[in-house]
């Protein structure tokens, strides 16, 4: 239960990250429109996962607790199911602050 918590605060925190970083290339002077395009659909979806985030902690529910509770079901072992739960993240994080990044990457 603690790991899961604390896993669901990284993916939150990286989202808010996430969305920053995209905004913040969404407006450089580099780029262009289909870039720009592919990032803002990108912004979009983490936008509405940022009030999907916010719904959830006023409603006082998570969605990823819940995601983690059928889990629960699949993984055999304790260790088999933290082992899974920091992939999930990991790759979260890694997918919601690279994103914007590997979009805009200059010419090589």
């Amino acid at each position: 239960m603690r790991e899961q918590k604390i896993c669901s605060w990284i993916h939150h925190i990286a989202t808010f990250i996430g969305v920053f970083i995209g905004m913040k290339r969404l407006l450089e002077k580099r780029g262009g429109i289909i870039r720009k395009g592919i990032l803002g659909l990108f912004l979009g979806s983490q936008l509405f996962a940022v009030c999907k985030i916010l719904a959830d902690m006023i409603l006082g529910r998570n969605g990823i607790e819940e995601a983690c509770e059928k889990m629960e079901a699949v993984c055999s072992s304790p260790n088999q199911r933290r082992s899974m739960l920091a992939g999930m993240t990991a790759l979260s994080v890694l997918f919601k602050i690279g994103t914007p990044y590997i979009i805009m990457r200059p010419h090589s």
